[in-house]
């Protein structure tokens, strides 16, 4: 039963992969220039701060909200983007994708009960 579920897990992580690193670049792009982030400083600890971020650690205030009114200059260089990025993101990744999972796992389940 577990290795079913564990299977099913696998083959949807790969396939949302591709929005993972498609996030983590589009936040590499936008966030990298500024000195406050440095979870975008390179690329890989872009995507793992990304898929961080898809296990629900987004920690909006202290990447974003203060970077867009901080106090001695705005380190935020592309704001509108930036949130839009991030409102699509908050929206696919932790909420669908995760919903998704769930989903899938009790399909699972359900499955292997009636075998």
């Amino acid at each position: 039963m577990f290795l079913e579920i564990l299977q099913t897990l696998i083959k949807v992580l790969l396939v949302f992969s591709i929005l993972i690193i498609a996030f983590g670049l589009a936040f590499y792009i936008l966030l990298s220039g500024g000195e406050t982030h440095l979870s975008f400083k390179t690329i890989p600890m872009s995507l793992m701060r990304t898929f961080a971020m898809m296990l629900g650690e987004i920690d909006f205030l202290g990447t974003y909200v203060n970077s867009y009114y901080g106090e001695s200059k705005r380190t935020l260089e592309f704001p509108f983007p930036t949130f839009l990025i991030l409102a699509i993101f908050m929206v696919l990744m932790p909420i669908l994708l995760m919903n998704l999972l769930i989903g899938l796992a009790v399909g699972d389940i359900e499955s292997v009960r009636r075998n």
